[in-house]
């Protein structure tokens, strides 16, 4: 607890995120590597296959650390903080980050879209009604029906934006 707000853990804490800074550290190391960026142009499976190894292995190292900076912050705040229920954190909040990436990744094999795009968009989807909540309530006495009309259609236009760009495609002819 900190003050009116609560912090609460569960098993999916870590959500896409540990895929996504592994994503972006791949794609650096690759433009640091002659052999990983060669491997990435080559159009066989095999490249693909262990350029996708690489990051999910780099997404599991990215996923213990940031478990283990959670449980180091819960050490403040938790009374019977010992070794072991820190381990403990460390492998559920692991295991959840790579269920998630499992989950995104047959979502993408499956042509449901790209899975972690989707991944994020239920995220911030399911914090909407929060946010809302908390807007109305630190500005209760200056919150009027058209500041939440225009809120509205603000989060519509946004959500439509990020629908338009997911499903959007560029035809490039080929000469």
């Amino acid at each position: 607890f900190s003050g009116n707000d609560t912090f609460v853990i569960g098993l999916f804490t870590l959500n896409i995120f540990s895929y996504i800074n592994a994503s972006i550290l791949v794609q650096l190391i690759i433009s640091l590597s002659p052999k990983l960026a060669k491997l990435q142009k080559e159009v066989d499976l095999a490249g693909r296959r262990s350029i996708n190894r690489l990051t999910r292995f780099i997404t599991l190292i990215w996923a213990i650390i940031q478990s283990l900076s959670i449980t180091l912050y819960l050490k403040q705040v938790l009374f019977d903080w010992n070794y072991v229920l820190a381990f403990e954190i460390i492998i559920w909040l692991t295991t959840g980050a790579m269920i998630v990436l499992w989950l995104s990744e047959l979502i993408t094999d499956y042509g449901l879209g790209n899975g972690a795009s989707l991944l994020i968009y239920t995220n911030i989807i399911s914090s909407l009604p929060n946010l809302w909540n908390k807007l109305r309530m630190e500005n209760n006495e200056s919150f009027t029906i058209f500041s939440g009309l225009s809120f509205t259609f603000l989060i519509f236009i946004t959500l439509y934006g990020i629908v338009l760009l997911q499903g959007g495609e560029r035809i490039i002819p080929l000469i």
